[in-house]
Order: structure tokens, then sequence, then C-alpha cells
């Protein structure tokens, strides 16, 4: 049978009886390997011509894909490889098919493929299975985690790369097909650690790396001789992924120690690569790439490199260190090491504001006579002498990284050399040959390098590379505006906002920004975050920069506004705080501009209530304390027992063109208890759970006698005469299958969820003033939206300032009905909190504070920190420095405390920081409430500390996946039976 008469059957649309016939031709192995084989050549012309319907065919074939790479284990090795070359192309781009070959067991017949081939000496067979491999693992976590748990990176992976480069009785050989070999490995270990897989992903890849001695293969590659170009670059570059973000990986590189006379780090060996001009431009940027993974995210490393611009003392050393390395490198009359050691100094500063301070006191000398410069002065000089955009665009890129967010580099900037003593800064000297022609010990007047920037950015010029430049200058003239701390005479930042407006011309200045974000350079620069090298004149903008710039044309926008006509500026600078205000939105539309009137009233009108209500908070702390000291109250006021008068007082209403409180929001009647009076139990009336009716292992289960039902009375339920009764709509996640059973307890536990605008109606209460009763107003994830740099921005902040005043008004209402004993807020105060700069923070947190904050002495008020204010997700650690920012904002709000029969406990983020202390109030009388953000109990398991279980509380409440979930422990509850009701109402 001639297979190619099959040819004409395949037209479009693909003929599937046909396919079927020629499919079942492949996968039997009655038919002759001739015919078998073209059988797969015709199907891999199929894919390679019409890919999609090809594949979408053969996923409706039964068992199709695995028949297929079944045939990769056939004896007959045409037949493998040709089965190996379609699979190839059946795999290219459809993530489905990718993961069923992959789960198929394709990685182990391919090692087997690899290791009988010869491994790296082996032929086009290797190239193809590595090619294979690495197609599999591309953008497809399944398959890595699948890679990685078999652990082929031991078993496939290490013996790949163990070239046994220092033994000498082996003769390497480096083929063409060798180093394709040898590429394609390091190409499958880069996929692996890639930036852009998830976090924890990476990290785990990377750890084994380390544990199975696949890093140190690859630095022994890295320093050995006669190592091809191109495998030397993809080598770097693989260790370069390989430490990223990895303590223990960079820590380790650190003490790797080159062979060479003298002995030096191999860090110190790449370096002397990189500002090399001599060396091949691929290997330059491949060292750049490595050093800035090698600095990435770890401050002791970044410190370590900045102190060697610091000696200690004056004993010469005859070893160079990497700071020299750098600072020469900077002033080379190469344009390339320019670049290079610009955007490697940068990255040892990132986000470090005390490298920044640090690198203030370098100075530099020409000669060992010659007077010293700082620093910074010399970067200046170097960028007004230089006339190359590449080399000048490294150095802008270095001197707006250490300016941004460093008032004192900004003062050191703007003030002469001769008044850096008063900057507070020790100065340090130290040698460093600068091979230009700048003079260190020029005397500089105070404001000449503004003067300087400030004429360069009037400059005319139409290129790309001079556009380029032009908003570099402007930028960093900008920042020496945003971040002044007015300490220098006569530079204060509105002095410096009125000179760039007569200069240059606020307008001219955003539209500026604007162009240097479109150009080509810097369009290319933010794509990837790895450096992958075409030309040397493609190195313009670093990718790390391009996020930067991206926060600092925010701060500029809402720094700076446009002047017209006399109109009212955009935003109103802060100078005492170094931040910015929203005040207007000035707009030449007069339809928009009567908008703006109307917010510019409500806001002053907010303002002028919120100056009232802060008098008023200030003279009843001074009564409550004279109230204290008269009786020696050992503790505050009940929360739970709020006069009328205090009621009125958070009874705020704004005067605006909302419909009438009484039409919007129904009145919630007041609660109370009495003594052995229980709640009717209703079937259908109960709180349906999604949690898993089964309890978790490790927590108390209650007897059967002691359950609290969680009812509520239905519309068509009678109620008795001391209660009121309405219907409530249903809650899907509210209580556990044994908390409502119909034996209910004398102590009821009532709660209302989800309310909508307007207020769902009222719960069942019973009326009893002599009992004690304690309301919890839980207030879940506001996640308040922060104001971002676009062409929208103006709409934007009118939707944000309605958004505020809408929320603040109907939080007032929801208080003068509820009347709550406690608020919790339950984290997720601001969204991308932990992410945002802290003037955008403190600026999200003062709204926070006018929309929901209250005096303490009315009602107590706990916070909890969620990870969008803190961090603690996985892609967003928690830091130390997150939360010192969210303690300066919230440190006078409590996190224990007895209220009524309640004792309250709010986790600061997650149970395993719950001091002990926190449980010291083991009161069998009282009942335990532990709110927190994140969930202590999901479907998954409970994650309860033996402190937490000993505490026996009695309900955990959490925020963080935006459902109701408060999860009931009864038989603590039970304990006592007329302590009161408690009353929990969800917002």
């Amino acid at each position: 049978m001639n297979i190619s008469l099959f040819y004409c059957l395949f037209d479009e649309p693909i003929n599937q009886p046909c396919f079927f016939i020629l499919f079942w031709i492949v996968s039997t192995q009655a038919y002759e390997h001739h015919l078998r084989r073209n059988a797969l050549r015709l199907l891999t012309v199929l894919l390679v011509n019409q890919p999609k319907d090809t594949q979408n065919v053969i996923l409706q074939c039964p068992r199709a894909i695995s028949k297929l790479v079944d045939l990769l284990s056939d004896p007959r090795e045409a037949l493998r490889n040709d089965a190996l070359l379609l699979l190839l192309e059946l795999t290219k781009g459809h993530t489905t098919i990718q993961k069923i070959v992959a789960f198929e067991n394709i990685f182990e017949r391919i090692s087997s493929i690899i290791h009988s081939e010869g491994m790296t000496d082996g032929g086009v067979v290797v190239e193809d299975c590595l090619c294979l491999i690495c197609q599999l693992l591309e953008s497809n976590p399944p398959n890595q985690i699948l890679f990685k748990e078999n652990n082929f990176i031991k078993r496939l992976l290490l013996p790949l790369l163990d070239l046994r480069l220092n033994d000498t009785s082996v003769e390497l050989k480096w083929s063409a097909q060798k180093v394709v070999n040898v590429q394609l490995a390091m190409q499958i270990l880069r996929i692996l650690v890639s930036p852009r897989n998830k976090n924890q992903v990476t990290r785990v890849c990377q750890n084994l790396m380390h544990d199975c001695g696949l890093l140190a293969t690859l630095c022994g590659i890295i320093m050995a001789n006669g190592v091809p170009a191109d495998v030397l670059t993809k080598a770097i570059y693989a260790v370069a992924d390989a430490i990223r973000g990895c303590a223990a990986n960079q820590q380790f590189l650190a003490h790797v120690i080159a062979p060479s006379d003298p002995p030096q780090p191999a860090i110190t060996v790449l370096l002397v690569s990189m500002v090399n001009d001599r060396q091949a431009v691929a290997v330059r940027a491949a060292a750049l790439y490595c050093f800035q993974c090698y600095v990435a995210g770890n401050p002791e490393i970044q410190s370590s490199v900045v102190m060697t611009l610091l000696p200690k003392s004056l004993e010469y050393n005859a070893s160079i260190t990497d700071g020299q390395l750098l600072c020469g490198g900077l002033f080379s009359n190469d344009a390339l090491s320019t670049w290079f050691s610009s955007v490697a100094l940068l990255h040892c500063i990132r986000d470090n504001p005390q490298m920044k301070e640090e690198l203030l006191r370098v100075m530099l000398a020409s000669n060992p006579d010659g007077a010293p410069v700082s620093l910074l002065q010399q970067c200046f000089t170097w960028l007004v002498q230089s006339t190359n955009p590449q080399s000048r665009i490294g150095v802008l890129q270095l001197l707006c990284t250490w300016l941004a967010h460093c008032p004192a580099a900004v003062n050191r900037f703007l003030s002469p050399p001769s008044s850096d003593p008063s900057n507070g800064v020790r100065q340090q000297s130290t040698v460093v040959g600068t091979g230009g022609s700048g003079s260190g010990g020029t005397s500089v007047s105070r404001g000449a390098n503004l003067s300087i920037l400030i004429a360069e950015a009037t400059s005319v010029g139409n290129e790309e590379s001079e556009i380029a430049v032009r908003g570099m200058i402007t930028l960093l003239t900008c920042i020496c505006v945003v971040f002044n701390s007015n300490d220098v005479p006569g530079f204060d930042r509105k002095s410096l906002l009125n000179t760039l407006d007569n200069r240059i011309g606020i307008e001219v200045i955003l539209e500026q920004l604007n162009q240097l974000s479109k150009t080509e350079a810097f369009t290319n620069g933010a794509k990837n975050p790895e450096l992958e090298l075409r030309s040397g004149s493609q190195l313009i903008f670093d990718y790390t920069f391009t996020r930067l710039f991206k926060r600092l044309e925010y701060e500029v926008m809402h720094t700076f506004q446009p002047i017209d006509d006399g109109n009212p500026p955009l935003l109103t600078v802060a100078p005492n705080t170094g931040g910015c205000d929203t005040s207007a939105i000035s707009n030449t539309n007069p339809d928009k501009q009567t908008l703006v009137t109307q917010y510019e009233q409500k806001m002053a009108r907010q303002e002028q209530e919120i100056i009232t209500l802060r008098t008023r908070v200030s003279s009843l702390e001074q009564e409550l304390s004279s109230a204290r000291a008269a009786v020696q109250l050992p503790t505050p006021v009940s929360a739970g027992k709020h006069s009328s008068a205090q009621h009125a007082s958070l009874n705020l209403e704004e005067e605006d063109d909302l419909p009438a409180e009484n039409e919007c929001v129904p009145t919630l009647p007041e609660i109370a208890t009495t003594t052995g009076v229980r709640m009717p139990p209703t079937a259908s009336s109960r709180i349906p759970s999604n949690l898993p009716h089964r309890p978790a292992p490790s927590l108390p289960v209650p007897s059967s006698d002691s359950n609290i039902s969680f009812n509520v009375s239905d519309s068509n339920t009678k109620s008795p005469s001391n209660t009121q009764s309405t219907t409530i709509p249903p809650v899907s996640c509210m209580s556990t299958e044994r908390a409502t059973t119909d034996s209910c307890a004398s102590q009821p536990f009532m709660a209302i969820s989800r309310p909508i605008y307007p207020l769902p109606t009222t719960i069942p209460t019973v009326h009893n003033p002599d009992k004690t009763e304690v309301r919890l107003l839980l207030v879940a994830d506001p996640h308040l939206q922060v104001y971002h740099s676009s062409w929208y921005y103006p709409v934007e902040f009118a939707a944000i300032t309605d958004n505020d005043w809408y929320l603040k008004r109907y939080f007032r209402h929801i208080l003068n009905r509820f009347r709550p004993t406690v608020v919790v807020f339950l984290g997720d105060l601001v969204e991308e909190g932990s992410t945002i700069r802290s003037d955008a923070l403190d600026h999200a947190f003062n709204r926070f504070e006018r929309i929901f904050m209250l005096p303490s002495i009315f009602v107590a008020t706990f916070i909890v920190p969620g990870d969008n204010d803190v961090g603690g997700e996985w892609n967003d650690p928690l830091t130390k420095h997150k939360m010192d920012r969210f303690r300066a904002h919230f440190v006078s709000y409590p996190r224990t405390r007895q209220i009524g029969f309640v004792k309250l406990f709010v986790d600061p983020l997650n149970t395993k920081w719950v001091s002990p202390k926190f449980f010291s109030l083991n009161n069998s009388e009282l009942i335990s409430v532990y709110v927190s953000h994140v969930p202590m109990i999901t479907t998954y398991g409970a994650d309860l500390t033996p402190s937490l279980l000993r505490s026996e509380p009695s309900l955990l409440i959490n925020g963080h996946d935006h459902v109701v979930s408060p999860i009931c422990i009864c038989e603590k509850l039970l304990v006592t039976t007329s302590r009161g009701i408690i009353v929990i109402l969800f917002l």
C-alpha cells in the first residue's frame, strides 16, 4: 500500500475518518516498519501545516497521545526518532497536550534515550530530546513540578552538566553539537528557576540545585579555562537565575574562589570581565546580569559591596575590590563600561536607603595629590562632560535611583561640596583613578548642578536618543523637588517648584516624561528582567529602573500641577510630610469645573467636621481622665455601657443629596438579654455552612447537650411576645454542622451577615436591660483603592473621593442603628498596601482613618493587619519594615481586652505570632473570641498553635476569604448559661 496516496485525502478541513485510519496504521505493530514510518512523517507534516486542527483531532482519538509516547520505547531507532520529531510538533503551543504528554512518563523515557545516546557527547537525537523537555517545561508549572518531584534535576541535569573540566586525564573536545547540547541543558535549568515562575516553585528548585551540587558544577564551568564563549555566557546566566533572591545560593557564590594568581572571589572575576572592553559583549552583559542577581533582595551583600568603597584603614591593599572595579568602570572612556558599572551600582543601593547614605561618604581623587571630590559630584561632572547617550543614560539611571527616596542625597546634590559636613554625613576618602578629565577639587556653587540640569532640560532635539536623555534629566530635576527636605536655604520645595514652572513649564515636564516612556529603548528595557543581549547598542535602560521610573512618574504627577489661566492646582504639596495631598482637579471644561467645585465644598465641610470632632474628643478625653482619677478606675470605661449622650455624638449626618436616612436604612431595635429565655428553634431558619461537617482533628468536640443554635426567625414563624422577628437572608458560610442542633442553650448567639445598602431587616431580640450585652461590628477587607498615574486620573480621583464619602456615610448609618460595643477591622485596609510607597500608604491610611476611625472612649476599636497591608503571601513576603509602617499608624489600638463577659483576642497576622500573654485572662466565666485576618481553619485543615487551643476560644472569626466564616467551639461557650448575648454584624 502506497501511503503517499493519503496526502490527497487531507484537505481543509481535516478528514477525520481518514485521519483515524492513518493513526491506526501508526499505532498498530502488525503493519510494516516502513509503512508506520511514512504514516508518522505524514502526521508530522500535518502538524507543521495545520497544527491547531491536527492537535484537536488527536485529542479526540482515544489514547492517541499515550500510543504516540509509547513509540519512544520502540527498539527500532528510526521509528523512535520519527516519533520524537512528531512529539516536538504536537506539543507546540498547546498546554493541555503538554500536560498529557508529561504525565505519560515521558521524562523518564527521554532520560533513558539521552543516557543511551551518550549525554552531551551525543548527536542530534540528544538535541531533540532536550528541545522536547524545554518545550514541555516552558510556562507550564504542573510539568515543572513533576520534573522537580521526580528528582530529574539531580538524575538528568547534573550528569549532563558534569563536564569533568578539571580532569586532566580526559581530553575535552568541544564539538559544535556538544556546545548546542550543553546550552540546551542550561536552558532547561533556567526555565526551572526563571523569574517569571511562581516564587515558591523557583525557590524549591534553587535549593535543590544547591543541595545536589549542580550550582557548584555551574560555578566550575564559569571558572574553567577553554570554555567556548557561548557556553560560558549561558553558564553565567544559569548561575544568575539559580541565585536570584536566594540568600543561601548568593552566599555560596560569594565564597567561590577563582583559580587565579592571586586567588580572587568569583564575583570579582566576573566584574573584571564586565568592565573589560576587550571581552565579548555577550559575556559582559551576562556578568552584569549575574551581579544583579547576586545583590538582588540581599541587603547584607549590597552592604558588603558598598563598604569596599569605604576603606577602614589607610594600609595599602594589593588586591582590587569590587567597589574599585565599579568606580573604575564608571569613569571609563568606554561607554559600555560606564553603562555596566552604573547599572551595577544602582542595584547595590536599590531599595536600600541606608546604603544610599553610606555612598555619600565615598570620596574620590584623580591622583594621590589631588583634592578629593565626592562620588556624587564626580558622577554629575562625568554626566556633563560625556557626549555618548548610552553612558549618559547609564549615569542618569544611577543618579535617579540614588536621589529617589533619599533626602540626604538630594541635599548633597543641591549644596556645594564645602557644605558636605553640614549635611550630617561623615566623609571618607578613597583614591580611585577616574580616567577622565574632570577636576575633582573644583568648587561648585550652591544650586549649580540644578542650573545645569534645567538648561539641558530646555534643550531642543527630536532624535530618540535626545528625547531619552532630556527626559532622564527632567526626571532627575523633578526628584530634587519631590524628595526635598527643605534643608538647603533658597532651594526648598516651593522655590524649586516655582523655578521649574518659570524655566521649563509644568506641562512641558509632564510631556517630556511621557515621551521618555514611549521611546523604543525604554519599551525594550521594560519587557524582560533577563538581560538578553543582541547588540551593545541596545543596552540603554535597565529593567529595574523602568519599574522605578513608573513609580517616580506617579510621584511627579502628584506633586506638580498644571498652572493654566489661574485655575486651582491639581495637587497641593505638603512640604512638612514630604508627600502630597489631593485638593482639587483643574479642568477647562465648565461642566467638569462645576463638579470639581462641588467636591471642594464637600471636602471643606468634611474637614470642618473633623476639626469639630477632634476638639470634642480632646475635651471628652480630659473629662474621662478626670473621672478616672476621681474614682480610681483601673480599667477603661466599660465599652458595653454607652450612654445615650455618647451614642448621640456618633450620629454624624452629612448635608448631601442622598435620600433621607429613614428611607434608606431600617432601624435595628435595641438588643438585650434575659435569664433563662431561649430563642425558638426553627428548622427553616438554620444558617447553612460550607465548612466540612466533620470536626477538625485538633479541635475540642462539644458534647451532644452543649450546642449553640444559630437561629433566626422565619417570616412565617411566630416569636414569643418579648421578641421581635423579621427575615434575614441566608448566609452561605456561618456555622458548623454540630452548632445547629434543635437543642438550644440558654445563651444564644446571633449574627447578621453581608449587609447590603439599605440594611437587611432586623433579627429577633430579647429585651431586658438588666443583663449584659456585647455587640461586635466586624468590618472585613475594605480594600481602599489608591490613586494611580494614568490619563484618566481626574475621573479616578472623583470616583475614589465619592466612594470614600459614601463609605463614611454608610458606616455612620450602621453605627447609629447597630450601636456596637466593639468595632473590629479584619485587615486588608488598603488595596496593595504592602507594595506601594510609604507616603502613598500614609495617604491611604489617613483616608481610612477619616472614613472609619472613632473615638476609642465611645467604641472599643481593634485593627488586624492583613496581607494586603503588611504582606504575607508567597509572592509578597512579610517584612519588619512593613509591620513597622503599619504600627506607626495604629499603635494606640489594643490587641486584647475584656469587654463585659467577653475577652477579645486580636491576632497581629497569624496565630504563630501570638504571645502566650494574650491568653493570661484565664477566667472560666468569660467567653473567648479570637479574631484574625488569616483563616486558621479551612477546608484543607487547621493551623492552630497549642497556646491557642489551651485558651479554649469559643469563637474564631477571620477575614481574607471575603466570606463570613465564624467557627464555633461550643463547649467553652456553655460553661455559664446566664452571661448574656453576643450579637455580631458583618460589614
